[in-house]
């Protein structure tokens, strides 16, 4: 298997995730902007997800509705892999064009002689379908998709959750109060319960 500098992709990707960058969106959308330099082409894009071509190649960026809401509402991972284990995985912080520091997922998957990038934060997924020569560069356009990226979160919780956050208050109420007669026996007991009847 040819490893088509794997080691010198995943080391580049780690480097430009951590840079500053001096640009701010500049296609706005409903629920997310994100910057296109002069070498992507805009080839469809929606309220929700984008596609874009480089070099020939497709990039899918979507907005992740599904991890915006159970990152609000519930806990636990609600990350899915459906292909084989990655030949290339990365796990770390990047830093947005906010200079805040947020995380992100990248993974390589070799499919049919060609490669899957997967990008991810909370907000955004990216991927690719590529053949394996163009692994660096488009990674290179993909972390700077990333880094470029804001979402509404409110805007998409409020437009695609059915959820809600409900605020009980807690009273204490007596539904029986029960009266225990000082002496009384079962007989006579039964006996009025049953004229009550």
């Amino acid at each position: 298997m040819v490893n088509y500098g794997l080691d010198e992709v995943s080391s580049q990707i780690k480097e430009l995730a951590k840079k500053e960058i001096s640009y701010k969106y500049s296609n706005n959308k409903k629920y997310y902007s994100y910057f296109l330099d002069a070498s992507l082409n805009l080839k469809y894009s929606d309220d929700l997800s984008s596609i874009i071509t480089y070099l020939d190649e497709e990039i899918s960026l979507n907005v992740n509705t599904s991890t915006i809401i159970n990152n609000k509402y519930y806990q636990g991972n609600n990350e899915a892999n459906i292909f084989d284990k990655p030949i290339l995985e990365i796990k770390d912080s990047y830093i947005n064009f906010e200079n805040k520091s947020l995380t992100y997922h990248y993974q390589v998957f070799e499919i049919e002689n060609k490669y899957l990038i997967k990008c991810s934060s909370d907000e955004i997924d990216i991927i690719s379908y590529i053949p394996k020569s163009k692994l660096k560069i488009i990674s290179n356009k993909i972390i700077l998709l990333l880094k470029s990226s804001k979402v509404d979160q409110n805007e998409v919780l409020k437009d695609y959750s059915l959820k809600t956050i409900i605020t009980n208050k807690k009273e204490k109420v007596d539904l029986f109060k029960l009266k225990t007669p000082s002496s009384i026996t079962l007989e006579e007991l039964l006996k009025n319960s049953n004229s009550e009847n």
